[in-house]
């Protein structure tokens, strides 16, 4: 979604809520509301193109909460024992919370989504995983010949190394990857963006106990052949009124289950393939093989033009 549409759809929101407060005579009408809504949206686009030249995604989209707060203070009133204008603050802090999801990426916002507040997080991969990635893995992955959306490959980027910041945080998930051995073997980028994604590997697999990576070799045998169809992930939260997430990762979009019957399938299958995968410490050593296997830029471009 380019930044018209984002801005387009922010004073939309922000004028579907404006409407209603107009209709019933508050301070906060159409107008603010439009304007409350599409100025979010735009520092959060700001703040995601800002960090391109150094810094994080969220320097500036992180003060919108501080100017929200001073613009909901002024609607609050006392008079005597009663207190007015709750609603209308609530208001303008709900729809700026409209205005930055709008100013986000679909896809991203998903994934930024349901990390949200994870306390575990599993995921199987036939590539580098998002939370994994380097910058210049993360550039070298979109298909050049790919039109099928407007795309932002910089939004892209920041957004995924604005994941990672949150997972690697003090307090922050546990997480779990099992990679296809096809996702170190597979030269999915020029083989020195592929050696530094490899060795980025080899120093998360032993940087702490939170993480822990795991390769699922080609010729292992999974519990009854059980062979995923797809990549995808597993969410857990500390609420126990918090369903299980599962969200199943397709060339066009992602699809999120939260049925019982839906995910239970997938955390069996991640259990059986996380058994038949290496151990943490085997794969740390396979993944450290494989950084001095990479060809050499030259060596591959020619093994790419022989007949």
């Amino acid at each position: 979604m380019d930044l018209s549409l984002r801005l387009l759809l922010a004073a939309g929101l922000g004028a579907a809520i404006g409407l209603e407060r107009e209709y019933h005579q508050k301070p906060a009408g159409l107008r603010t509301n439009m304007l409350i809504a599409v100025g979010s949206a735009l520092f959060t686009i700001l703040s995601i193109t800002a960090a391109r030249s150094g810094g994080t995604p969220d320097r500036i989209s992180a003060q919108i909460v501080t100017g929200i707060g001073f613009l909901g203070g002024g609607a609050i009133m006392r008079h005597r024992s009663s207190v007015h204008g709750m609603t209308t603050a609530a208001t303008i802090w709900v729809n700026a919370a409209i205005g930055v999801a709008a100013g986000m990426g679909d896809r991203q916002k998903l994934y930024a989504d349901v990390e949200c507040g994870a306390t575990t997080i599993r995921e199987y991969q036939i590539f580098v995983p998002g939370l994994l990635q380097t910058r210049d893995y993360t550039r070298a992955r979109r298909p050049r010949q790919d039109k099928s959306e407007p795309f932002e490959l910089e939004r892209a980027v920041e957004a995924r190394q604005r994941r990672q910041q949150e997972l690697h945080r003090e307090g922050g998930p546990s997480y779990q990857a099992v990679l296809d051995e096809v996702a170190v073997r597979r030269i999915a980028a020029d083989p020195p963006i592929m050696e530094a994604q490899l060795r980025r590997l080899v120093e998360l697999a032993g940087a702490n106990d939170r993480v822990a990576i795991r390769v699922l070799p080609v010729d292992a045998i999974v519990t009854e052949y059980r062979l995923p169809y797809s990549p995808f992930g597993i969410y857990t939260y500390a609420d126990p009124g918090d369903p299980l997430i599962v969200v199943v990762d397709t060339v066009t979009t992602d699809i999120v289950l939260t049925e019982p019957e839906e995910v239970g399938p997938y955390v069996d299958l991640y259990e059986a393939i996380q058994t038949a995968a290496l151990s943490a410490r085997q794969s740390q050593e396979y993944l450290a093989q494989a950084v001095k296997n990479v060809p050499k830029m030259e060596k591959s471009r020619k093994e790419m033009t022989r007949p």
